[in-house]
Protein backbone atom coordinates (compact mmCIF):
# COMPACT_ATOMS: atom_id res chain seq x y z
CA UNK A 1 0.00 0.00 0.00
CA UNK A 2 1.84 3.52 -0.98
CA UNK A 3 0.69 5.71 1.93
CA UNK A 4 0.99 8.84 0.19
CA UNK A 5 -1.49 7.95 -2.48
CA UNK A 6 -3.81 7.08 0.78
CA UNK A 7 -3.29 10.59 2.21
CA UNK A 8 -3.90 12.26 -0.76
CA UNK A 9 -7.06 9.92 -1.70
CA UNK A 10 -8.74 11.33 1.79
CA UNK A 11 -7.63 14.73 0.98
CA UNK A 12 -4.37 15.42 3.15
CA UNK A 13 -0.93 17.08 1.42
CA UNK A 14 0.84 14.38 4.26
CA UNK A 15 0.36 12.39 6.91
CA UNK A 16 0.14 13.64 10.24
CA UNK A 17 2.04 12.74 13.91
CA UNK A 18 0.60 9.58 14.95
CA UNK A 19 -1.29 11.45 18.11
CA UNK A 20 -4.83 11.66 19.36
CA UNK A 21 -4.78 15.64 17.40
CA UNK A 22 -3.16 13.55 14.38
CA UNK A 23 -6.06 10.62 14.91
CA UNK A 24 -8.60 12.84 14.99
CA UNK A 25 -7.68 14.94 11.37
CA UNK A 26 -7.31 11.54 9.70
CA UNK A 27 -10.58 10.40 11.05
CA UNK A 28 -12.59 13.13 9.78
CA UNK A 29 -10.68 13.53 6.14
CA UNK A 30 -11.72 10.13 5.82
CA UNK A 31 -15.37 10.59 6.61
CA UNK A 32 -15.43 13.71 4.39
CA UNK A 33 -14.02 12.14 1.45
CA UNK A 34 -14.86 8.37 1.56
CA UNK A 35 -18.77 7.41 0.91
CA UNK A 36 -20.24 4.45 2.85
CA UNK A 37 -22.12 2.75 -0.24
CA UNK A 38 -22.72 -1.07 -1.33
CA UNK A 39 -22.69 -0.67 -4.95
CA UNK A 40 -20.94 -3.88 -5.16
CA UNK A 41 -23.34 -5.75 -2.80
CA UNK A 42 -26.51 -5.12 -4.58
CA UNK A 43 -24.89 -5.22 -8.13
CA UNK A 44 -23.57 -8.82 -7.28
CA UNK A 45 -20.24 -8.56 -7.21
CA UNK A 46 -19.16 -10.36 -4.15
CA UNK A 47 -16.60 -7.92 -1.79
CA UNK A 48 -13.21 -10.61 -0.61
CA UNK A 49 -11.94 -9.81 2.99
CA UNK A 50 -8.50 -8.77 1.03
CA UNK A 51 -6.77 -5.59 1.91
CA UNK A 52 -4.95 -5.23 -1.54
CA UNK A 53 -8.48 -5.64 -3.03
CA UNK A 54 -9.96 -2.43 -0.68
CA UNK A 55 -6.73 -0.36 -1.60
CA UNK A 56 -7.85 -0.86 -5.41
CA UNK A 57 -11.16 -0.01 -5.00
CA UNK A 58 -11.02 2.56 -2.40
CA UNK A 59 -7.77 4.55 -3.29
CA UNK A 60 -7.39 4.03 -6.76
CA UNK A 61 -10.82 3.35 -8.50
CA UNK A 62 -12.16 6.11 -5.67
CA UNK A 63 -14.85 3.80 -4.85
CA UNK A 64 -16.25 3.81 -1.20
CA UNK A 65 -16.87 0.58 0.59
CA UNK A 66 -18.91 -1.10 3.45
CA UNK A 67 -17.75 -1.82 6.84
CA UNK A 68 -14.89 -4.16 6.31
CA UNK A 69 -13.19 -2.02 3.45
CA UNK A 70 -13.97 1.31 4.78
CA UNK A 71 -12.45 -0.13 8.47
CA UNK A 72 -10.31 -2.49 7.15
CA UNK A 73 -8.23 -0.18 5.12
CA UNK A 74 -8.31 2.54 7.78
CA UNK A 75 -6.78 0.14 10.02
CA UNK A 76 -3.78 -0.61 7.76
CA UNK A 77 -3.41 3.16 7.59
CA UNK A 78 -3.37 3.71 11.35
CA UNK A 79 -0.58 0.73 11.43
CA UNK A 80 1.49 1.66 9.37
CA UNK A 81 1.57 4.76 10.39
CA UNK A 82 2.81 3.82 13.82
CA UNK A 83 -0.71 2.98 15.70
CA UNK A 84 -1.84 0.58 18.23
CA UNK A 85 -4.61 -0.40 17.05
CA UNK A 86 -7.03 -3.43 16.82
CA UNK A 87 -10.07 -4.16 14.29
CA UNK A 88 -12.61 -5.08 16.24
CA UNK A 89 -16.05 -6.69 15.84
CA UNK A 90 -19.36 -5.41 16.91
CA UNK A 91 -23.10 -6.74 16.66
CA UNK A 92 -25.48 -3.38 15.56
CA UNK A 93 -28.89 -2.38 16.96
CA UNK A 94 -31.49 -1.46 14.71
CA UNK A 95 -34.09 1.08 14.89
CA UNK A 96 -36.69 -1.07 15.91
CA UNK A 97 -34.56 -2.25 18.55
CA UNK A 98 -33.47 -5.68 17.67
CA UNK A 99 -30.08 -7.01 16.62
CA UNK A 100 -28.70 -7.41 13.47
CA UNK A 101 -26.68 -10.73 12.82
CA UNK A 102 -23.79 -10.91 15.41
CA UNK A 103 -20.51 -9.65 14.86
CA UNK A 104 -21.28 -8.37 11.63
CA UNK A 105 -19.62 -4.59 12.04
CA UNK A 106 -15.69 -4.21 11.13
CA UNK A 107 -15.06 -1.24 13.59
CA UNK A 108 -10.96 -0.35 15.19
CA UNK A 109 -9.75 0.63 18.38
CA UNK A 110 -6.94 2.76 18.73
CA UNK A 111 -4.72 2.53 22.11
CA UNK A 112 -3.42 6.14 22.91
CA UNK A 113 -3.19 7.72 26.75
CA UNK A 114 -6.50 5.29 26.66
CA UNK A 115 -7.94 3.29 24.84
CA UNK A 116 -10.97 4.86 21.39
CA UNK A 117 -13.31 3.81 19.51
CA UNK A 118 -12.35 4.57 15.83
CA UNK A 119 -14.83 4.20 12.93
CA UNK A 120 -15.04 5.13 9.16
CA UNK A 121 -17.09 2.75 8.07
CA UNK A 122 -20.90 3.32 9.80
CA UNK A 123 -22.68 6.09 8.52
CA UNK A 124 -24.65 8.45 10.65
CA UNK A 125 -22.42 8.41 13.10
CA UNK A 126 -19.45 9.96 15.38
CA UNK A 127 -16.71 12.04 12.82
CA UNK A 128 -13.72 12.26 15.92
CA UNK A 129 -12.37 9.12 17.89
CA UNK A 130 -14.71 8.00 21.32
CA UNK A 131 -12.32 7.53 24.52
CA UNK A 132 -13.70 4.36 25.87
CA UNK A 133 -14.27 5.39 29.49
CA UNK A 134 -17.88 6.30 29.99
CA UNK A 135 -17.78 9.89 29.60
CA UNK A 136 -20.09 11.88 27.20
CA UNK A 137 -18.63 13.16 23.70
CA UNK A 138 -19.81 15.46 21.51
CA UNK A 139 -18.69 16.32 17.83
CA UNK A 140 -20.68 17.86 14.66
CA UNK A 141 -22.65 15.08 14.35
CA UNK A 142 -24.28 14.35 18.01
CA UNK A 143 -23.65 13.47 21.58
CA UNK A 144 -22.90 9.95 22.65
CA UNK A 145 -20.83 7.64 24.83
CA UNK A 146 -19.71 4.76 25.66
CA UNK A 147 -21.55 2.39 28.41
CA UNK A 148 -20.60 -0.79 30.00
CA UNK A 149 -22.61 -3.30 30.03
CA UNK A 150 -21.78 -6.45 32.03
CA UNK A 151 -18.40 -7.48 29.74
CA UNK A 152 -19.56 -5.40 26.78
CA UNK A 153 -19.62 -2.25 25.68
CA UNK A 154 -22.50 0.03 23.41
CA UNK A 155 -21.63 3.06 21.91
CA UNK A 156 -24.62 5.32 22.31
CA UNK A 157 -25.92 8.34 21.30
CA UNK A 158 -28.58 11.16 22.52
CA UNK A 159 -31.47 11.02 20.66
CA UNK A 160 -33.79 12.30 23.73
CA UNK A 161 -33.07 9.08 25.11
CA UNK A 162 -29.55 7.14 25.39
CA UNK A 163 -30.14 4.75 21.87
CA UNK A 164 -27.15 1.83 21.20
CA UNK A 165 -25.94 2.06 17.89
CA UNK A 166 -23.63 -0.90 18.00
CA UNK A 167 -21.92 -3.55 21.04
CA UNK A 168 -18.78 -4.84 21.48
CA UNK A 169 -15.70 -6.03 23.01
CA UNK A 170 -12.25 -5.27 22.88
CA UNK A 171 -11.35 -8.37 21.28
CA UNK A 172 -9.36 -8.34 18.28
CA UNK A 173 -10.82 -9.63 15.54
CA UNK A 174 -9.00 -11.22 12.32
CA UNK A 175 -10.49 -10.99 8.87
CA UNK A 176 -10.86 -15.09 9.17
CA UNK A 177 -13.32 -14.55 11.69
CA UNK A 178 -15.56 -12.43 9.84
CA UNK A 179 -16.28 -14.11 6.95
CA UNK A 180 -19.47 -15.74 7.70
CA UNK A 181 -20.64 -12.38 9.04
CA UNK A 182 -19.38 -10.96 5.54
CA UNK A 183 -21.17 -13.49 3.79
CA UNK A 184 -24.54 -13.27 5.36
CA UNK A 185 -23.76 -9.10 4.66
CA UNK A 186 -23.65 -9.83 0.88
CA UNK A 187 -25.73 -12.73 0.43
CA UNK A 188 -28.75 -13.15 2.80
CA UNK A 189 -32.42 -11.39 1.77
CA UNK A 190 -32.83 -10.53 5.32
CA UNK A 191 -29.32 -8.44 4.93
CA UNK A 192 -30.53 -4.81 5.10
CA UNK A 193 -27.11 -3.99 2.17
CA UNK A 194 -28.66 -6.88 -0.29
CA UNK A 195 -32.09 -5.09 -0.30
CA UNK A 196 -31.36 -1.41 -1.99
CA UNK A 197 -28.83 0.85 -2.78
CA UNK A 198 -27.09 2.77 0.01
CA UNK A 199 -24.54 5.45 -0.63
CA UNK A 200 -23.67 8.51 2.11
CA UNK A 201 -21.42 10.43 2.51
CA UNK A 202 -20.42 13.35 5.64
CA UNK A 203 -20.76 16.63 3.79
CA UNK A 204 -18.52 19.66 5.05
CA UNK A 205 -22.51 21.12 6.99
CA UNK A 206 -24.36 17.65 6.84
CA UNK A 207 -24.77 14.26 5.15
CA UNK A 208 -26.08 13.43 1.68
CA UNK A 209 -27.87 9.72 1.63
CA UNK A 210 -28.73 8.28 -1.89
CA UNK A 211 -30.67 5.11 -2.15
CA UNK A 212 -32.46 4.05 -5.31
CA UNK A 213 -35.25 5.77 -4.85
CA UNK A 214 -34.48 9.25 -2.95
CA UNK A 215 -31.97 11.35 -1.78
CA UNK A 216 -31.99 13.35 1.01
CA UNK A 217 -29.95 16.01 2.14
CA UNK A 218 -28.84 17.37 5.59
CA UNK A 219 -27.57 21.00 5.86
CA UNK A 220 -26.93 22.61 9.15
CA UNK A 221 -29.68 20.33 11.11
CA UNK A 222 -32.55 20.76 8.13
CA UNK A 223 -32.93 18.17 5.99
CA UNK A 224 -34.15 18.13 2.42
CA UNK A 225 -35.68 14.72 0.55
CA UNK A 226 -36.67 14.40 -3.07
CA UNK A 227 -37.65 11.37 -5.54
CA UNK A 228 -35.34 10.18 -7.58
CA UNK A 229 -37.30 8.69 -10.67
CA UNK A 230 -34.65 7.88 -13.22
CA UNK A 231 -31.58 6.11 -13.75
CA UNK A 232 -29.47 9.07 -15.11
CA UNK A 233 -30.45 11.12 -12.18
CA UNK A 234 -29.53 8.72 -9.17
CA UNK A 235 -25.92 8.21 -11.25
CA UNK A 236 -25.16 11.78 -11.67
CA UNK A 237 -26.33 12.34 -7.64
CA UNK A 238 -23.89 9.70 -6.87
CA UNK A 239 -20.98 11.29 -9.19
CA UNK A 240 -21.83 14.55 -8.35
CA UNK A 241 -21.74 14.18 -4.43
CA UNK A 242 -19.38 11.75 -3.68
CA UNK A 243 -16.90 11.80 -6.60
CA UNK A 244 -17.34 8.36 -7.35
CA UNK A 245 -16.38 8.30 -11.48
CA UNK A 246 -18.85 7.67 -13.30
CA UNK A 247 -16.81 4.81 -15.27
CA UNK A 248 -17.31 2.98 -11.87
CA UNK A 249 -21.08 3.20 -11.43
CA UNK A 250 -21.95 1.44 -14.76
CA UNK A 251 -22.87 -2.00 -13.12
CA UNK A 252 -25.70 -0.29 -11.78
CA UNK A 253 -26.92 1.15 -14.92
CA UNK A 254 -26.44 -2.72 -16.21
CA UNK A 255 -28.32 -4.01 -12.71
CA UNK A 256 -31.54 -4.74 -14.48
CA UNK A 257 -33.26 -5.32 -10.73
CA UNK A 258 -32.49 -2.40 -9.42
CA UNK A 259 -34.02 0.87 -11.35
CA UNK A 260 -37.04 1.16 -13.23
CA UNK A 261 -38.11 4.09 -15.14
CA UNK A 262 -40.86 6.09 -13.61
Amino acid sequence: MDIQSYISRIGLSQPPEPTLKGLEQLMKAHLYSVPFENIDVVTGRYIDLDTDQFYEKIVQRKRGGFCYELNGLFNLLLNQLGYNVDLIAATVKQKDGTWAYPNSHATNVVYLDRPYLVDVGFGDSFIKPIPINGKKHRDASGLYRIKKVENELDLQRYEGYWRTQFRFTLTPFTYEQFYEAAHYTQTSTESMFTNGLIVTKRLMDGRVTITDKDITVTKNRSRTRRLLHHQEEILNMIENYTHIPKRELHNISNSSHMFKEG
